[in-house]
């Protein structure tokens, strides 16, 4: 009885020890696969980009023209475009996974990710998913800055390029502190106002690859104005003749601030304070200083149309004086 006892404790430990390594199998197996499958994908993405790069290295020796001379366009930036549209859907992932951790630790459930686990161990300090996501979203930034300043600055200047860094470092403080708003457990509990503070995130973030600082002194605008009209111009033309003017001003900068910063990060703010109760130094600091800089932008906004307006009052002035002198 007791050899049979003994071989039924055999037969259950190697049971146990058979169910351990096939689960271990099983892991291993898709750990295996999904490596595989990322390992394709990057190899099929490689070879379209080596084949378009040997496609057009055959064009510029057949015609024996540069079709890539290194220059960047005058108000828009493929690149960071394309760099944010790849990079804000993780940042995205991060956020709400954090998210989860924490409301989870809240109700004492265990159905999120332990953010603590998470550290390098071939590093002598340990960085939790918290410092992670921290420093994905500063790198993000901090890259954006100083990747504009490495590229060709094509048209620019290097006052215009020097002004939109100094422009971009002073939006990137303001992203940095937007997400200061999500660390109150009143607002975590909303997961639709949540949604809402990572879009409005991310929306202020596709203000970097537009060019705010193209823009022409008044001097040129004033001796391109007294030009006058050798043809006449077309509709399409004319058209296109108030777009470049549009973008050469100060207006489509300010509106790209109003728009797409100063006045969704207002409003989330007075959200925050005035219906979820957030009354911390940080959320009314910056409240009042998004409020206080859309005001600003928009009493700059007047006054270039009224500065506008009294250019063109002048200039038909001169005119009616010169042609006065003219019949006289």
């Amino acid at each position: 009885m007791s050899y049979t006892n003994r071989d039924l404790d055999r037969s259950s430990s190697f049971e146990e020890e058979s169910s351990g390594l096939n689960q271990l199998l099983k892991r291993c197996c898709v750990g295996g696969k999904a490596f595989f499958d990322a390992l394709k994908a990057m190899i099929t993405r490689l070879l379209f980009i080596l084949h378009s790069l040997i496609a057009i290295w055959r064009v510029t020796i057949t015609t024996g023209q540069l079709y890539w001379r290194g220059h960047e366009w005058k108000w828009f930036t493929p690149s960071v475009l394309f760099y944010l549209a790849a990079v804000v859907p993780p940042i995205w992932m991060l956020e709400l996974n954090k998210l989860n951790y924490h409301e989870s630790r809240l109700n004492n459930t265990l159905f999120a990710f332990d953010i603590n686990k998470n550290s390098l161990n071939f590093l002598p300090l340990a960085i939790s998913n918290d410092d992670w996501v921290l420093i994905v979203e500063q790198a993000l930034l901090v890259l954006i800055i100083v990747c504009r300043w490495l590229m060709p600055k094509g048209d620019l200047t290097r006052d215009q390029l020097s002004s939109l860094l100094l422009i971009y470092l002073g939006t990137a403080s303001d992203i940095v502190d937007f997400f200061t708003v999500m660390s109150e457990k009143q607002i975590v509990e909303d997961k639709g106002f949540v949604y809402c503070i990572l879009f409005i995130w991310s929306w202020s973030l596709f203000q970097f690859p537009f060019t705010v600082t193209a823009t022409k002194d008044n001097e040129t605008d004033e001796n391109e104005e007294n030009q006058p009209d050798e043809k006449k111009e077309t509709q399409r033309e004319k058209c296109m003749k108030y777009v470049e003017i549009f973008l050469e001003s100060e207006a489509w900068g300010i509106m790209i601030s109003v728009l797409m910063q100063d006045g969704p990060f207002v409003i989330i703010r007075l959200i925050a304070i005035f219906k979820y109760k957030v009354f911390n130094y940080t959320n009314c600091f910056f409240a009042c200083k998004n409020a206080l800089v859309l005001a600003l932008q928009l009493y700059r906004l007047i006054s270039l149309y009224c500065e506008k307006k009294e250019n063109k009052k002048k200039k038909g002035e001169n005119k009616a004086k010169l042609g006065y002198n003219f019949c006289d």
